[in-house]
């Protein structure tokens, strides 16, 4: 009996590691695919306003005929209290479907993020464009505090962007966050400012 809760201990234990590591995989897939290829450009783009679009938005949007992927957005203006500079701060979904969106290439081989998952689970982690990170002399791994809507805030740089895609707009003055922790630090749970969309090939725009 107790060989073989010991054997059903092990099963199950060997199942949950491989059940993890199959997730951070596809996690880390796709990052990567995010890095790699912000955006190459949209088809049509559905905006919220001032009160933002709700989860339920982007599901029934990913569900018209016609729609290859819907990538949602967040975008919002910081300052930096030492410069008195501007920074555009915007939260991509990196776990979502967004094939035509990319944060930046990467700069030879070096990867921009030395830890995706760290980055995916912190509250605080950024992207800075590296414009402007040069002219602040920041690294990874730095600590860099932001004036947002609600009041100071530390930030940790955990990578530094080719200014390319988003990261040429705005001067070079652009920083980059995963959703959820986008969402959190700019108190918009679950919403959204817009939402990006690729049309399927076949399909008319002006139709979908």
């Amino acid at each position: 009996g107790r060989t073989l809760l010991t054997l059903l201990g092990v099963c199950i234990g060997v199942s949950a590691v491989v059940g993890i590591t199959a997730l951070n995989g596809a996690v880390l897939d796709a990052f990567n695919n995010m890095v790699e290829s912000v955006s190459r450009g949209s088809d049509l783009q559905v905006s919220g306003g001032e009160a933002g679009l709700p989860d339920s938005v982007l599901e029934s949007v990913r569900t018209v005929q016609g729609v290859a992927s819907a990538s949602p957005l967040l975008e919002n203006t910081v300052m930096d209290p030492d410069t008195g500079d501007r920074i555009l701060v915007l939260g991509i979904d990196f776990l979502g479907h967004d094939p035509f969106r990319g944060l930046a290439e990467k700069e030879g081989s070096k990867a921009i993020v030395d830890d995706e998952m760290a980055f995916l689970n912190s509250p605080n982690a950024i992207l800075l464009a590296g414009p402007y990170a040069q002219a602040r002399k920041l690294k990874k791994g730095d600590k860099l505090k932001l004036v947002t809507a609600s009041g100071p805030t530390d930030f940790e740089v955990f990578g530094l962007l080719a200014p390319t895609g988003a990261a040429k707009a705005f001067g070079g003055s652009v920083g980059i966050m995963g959703m959820d922790a986008a969402q959190l630090t700019f108190g918009k749970d679950s919403r959204y400012d817009r939402i990006d969309l690729e049309i399927a090939k076949g399909h008319a725009v002006d139709v979908v």
